[in-house]
């Protein structure tokens, strides 16, 4: 939200530092300057006072003061009446507003009634269980509507007539009237006299434009404001401008920050399972890890920068090839990990930005809600990879994959039910069911049953099965007998040595094979 409002403001100062409109000041302060001097010469020409008898001229000038100052007065009032009435029209409009809300959501909240006395009534619940009370005081708001539209019209009644002989007393008609009688006293008077009242009055009319001109800093388009603005732009915009990028920045690294938060709570959430599996399996070379990287999650986020640029004008982005070629260089050069290089990856964005105001290079129409998307971060994802050894879970192959679930599984589930598992050896190499299942299995047995089927010895012995279940099937029969008994049991032992070892003559072959190596690899 922070972020939106500071975007809102530099977009604005953005606007008003570039070249155009610079220029587009200056060449408005340039016409109302020569607005001024051609007023300046077409002042009226100053007409002398009339000098006549003094005593009629103290009558005419007493007359004529007078009904000045009640035209004054009279357009005082009228414009006194006229902010009333534009204030009390708010308040009614706002009244009528919160009227149509509030009958916006009476309707909804009687549609929910409905439905939640249909539901109570299936439970076999009061109808009024689920039912949404409230109160709203409609009447004190028709009373104040009512107020509002009395005094409403009080002033309409003061203001404007409606044609009828009878409003001969509303403010326009007294003006009208005031105004009538000026002109009569003015026509009374000498032709001099006459000619000085027109002076005087095309002089205040005259006094008026000239000082529209000029205006002050509040005044839009006029030279007052202008020249502040210009001294804005020199002296104010840049330096409001350089401001806000900082203070940009910083919201982004909070954002940043907090991602890097959460990363961390993962992590410390991860090593007591690490730390768990490691106790287990050791310092095996499949030892299993966790890593937690931030990277750019978007592969379309690349499209998302494109679809903000005009990629027909010259520059750095022209032609979609030359377009994406510099952004994925750029996105590419990012190690997300590390706020410094997003700072600099959004830098050269925003200055590519700033630079090419004039050329037009990125689309204007919603750069507001372009800078948010850059700024917001969403782009940047926190990705969590499993590794076991240096490979991660993704190129590990099925029977790895399937290892490692076993072994966070097996290491992690605190449950003491028994559990079943049917050949874990698959597509695995008797080494890492040695070094990386067996011990997990050693210590899941301890607190629960595990019954496993398998052709695999490192399982059935290096686990040390307090029971071994050997079965066979009569192949003419169909018909399967079972066998049980622990690994002490000489015939389990032979059935052991027959269906896991290939037979004692294999074995023993092997074990001849491989005292033979071992004796010429010493030798």
């Amino acid at each position: 939200k922070d972020i939106t409002g500071i975007n809102k403001e530099i977009v604005l100062y953005e606007n008003r530092l570039s070249p155009s409109y610079k220029k587009n000041i200056e060449d408005n302060l340039k016409k109302r300057r020569d607005d001024l001097l051609r007023i300046e010469k077409s002042k009226p020409i100053e007409i002398a006072k009339p000098q006549e008898d003094k005593q009629k001229t103290e009558e005419y000038e007493k007359q004529l003061a007078l009904v000045n100052g009640t035209i004054n007065d009279l357009q005082q009032e009228i414009n006194n009446k006229k902010q009333e009435l534009t204030i009390i029209n708010k308040q009614i409009q706002s009244l009528k507003d919160l009227q149509e809300i509030a009958n916006s959501t009476v309707k909804k909240i009687n549609e929910f009634n409905a439905s939640a006395h249909i539901t109570a009534k299936e439970l076999n619940l009061p109808e009024t269980f689920f039912e949404i009370n409230y109160s709203f005081n409609n009447d004190e708001l028709q009373k104040q509507l009512k107020e509002l539209m009395e005094k409403k019209n009080l002033i309409n009644e003061v203001l404007i007539s409606t044609g009828d002989v009878s409003d001969n007393n509303t403010l326009y008609i007294k003006l009208e009237n005031a105004n009538k009688q000026k002109e009569l006293i003015i026509l009374k008077a000498s032709s001099q006299e006459k000619d000085y009242q027109k002076y005087l009055s095309d002089l205040s009319v005259w006094e008026k434009n000239k000082q529209s001109i000029i205006g002050d800093i509040k005044s839009e388009n006029s030279i007052e404001y202008l020249k502040e603005e210009n001294r804005k732009i020199r002296e104010e915009y840049q330096k409001r401008y350089e401001e806000l990028q900082k203070l940009r920045l910083s919201k982004i690294e909070e954002i940043y920050n907090q991602k890097k938060r959460k990363s961390e709570i993962y992590s410390e959430l991860y090593k007591s399972i690490e730390n768990t599996v490691d106790t287990i399996i050791g310092d095996s070379s499949d030892k299993i890890n966790f890593n937690i990287n931030f990277s750019f999650k978007d592969k379309h986020f690349t499209d998302l920068i494109i679809d903000n640029i005009n990629l027909r004008m010259v520059g750095k982005f022209q032609g979609k090839e030359k377009a994406y070629t510099k952004i994925t260089s750029l996105i590419k050069q990012t190690d997300c990990n590390d706020y410094n290089n997003i700072k600099n990856f959004l830098n050269e964005l925003f200055s590519d930005i700033y630079n090419d105001l004039e050329k037009s290079v990125h689309k204007y129409q919603d750069k507001e809600s372009y800078y948010n998307l850059l700024c917001s971060l969403d782009y940047v994802d926190i990705e969590y990879s499993l590794r076991m050894g240096n490979i991660t879970l993704d190129n590990l192959s099925p029977g790895e994959k399937g290892i490692l679930l076993l072994i966070f599984y097996l290491a992690l589930n605190k449950e003491e039910i028994p559990l079943i598992i049917d050949q874990p050896e698959d597509n695995l190499d008797n080494q890492s069911v040695y070094n990386s299942l067996v011990p997990v299995i050693c210590e899941a047995k301890k607190r629960r049953q595990i019954i496993i089927v398998t052709h695999n010895p490192n399982i059935a012995i290096a686990c040390d099965a307090e029971q071994i279940i050997y079965s066979q099937m009569n192949k003419n029969t169909n018909k399967i007998t079972y066998e049980a008994g622990s690994i002490e049991n000489s015939s389990i032992r032979t059935h052991i040595i027959d269906v896991l070892e290939g037979t004692m003559p294999a074995f023993d072959l092997r074990t001849l094979k491989y005292s033979l190596k071992y004796k010429r690899t010493i030798n």
